[in-house]
């Protein structure tokens, strides 16, 4: 993935940008977030609403690992699984746990995955790796007459 070194973080959420526009809020259980109503709100609220929206990740500890809902933009609705909302989970987890070196464990409703990541005490990020299953869920043909 691409450094990241705009990480903004903010008294109720943090934004960062890991290829798409994410708005990370850290909850107590992602399963008693309406997500679809609150994922909409923010999706079009300022300061996103003029720059085309944003992607929300609401975001939750677990055990060892970290639970993940995304409302993805363009989709207007829940994925199973968001690379680039992981990775940005993933970075959030890392300012808020002051990793600087480390892997974090995501679980979104996709499976698990995995974000290394090297982060400095800017919250400049590099060497970001996305790793986990891939699995084939679709296929499709288009016919033309």
């Amino acid at each position: 993935m691409n450094d990241v070194s705009n990480f903004q973080q903010h008294k109720d959420f943090d934004f960062v940008n890991t290829g798409s526009p994410h708005h990370v809020s850290f909850v107590e259980d992602v399963d008693k977030v309406d997500l679809l109503k609150q994922g909409r709100l923010i999706r079009y609220s300022e300061p996103y609403k003029s720059k085309g929206g944003t992607n929300v990740n609401f975001i939750a500890s677990s055990q060892n690992h970290y639970l993940v809902r995304t409302y993805e933009r363009g989709v207007e609705n829940e994925t199973l699984s968001c690379g680039t909302g992981a990775t940005a989970c993933a970075l959030s987890v890392g300012v808020k746990e002051s990793l600087s070196n480390d892997t974090v464990t995501l679980k979104t409703k996709g499976g698990f995955l995995h974000v290394d990541f090297k982060r400095d005490n800017q919250n400049n990020f590099t060497e970001i790796w996305l790793s986990g299953a891939a699995t084939f869920v679709f296929e499709g043909v288009i016919e033309i007459n």
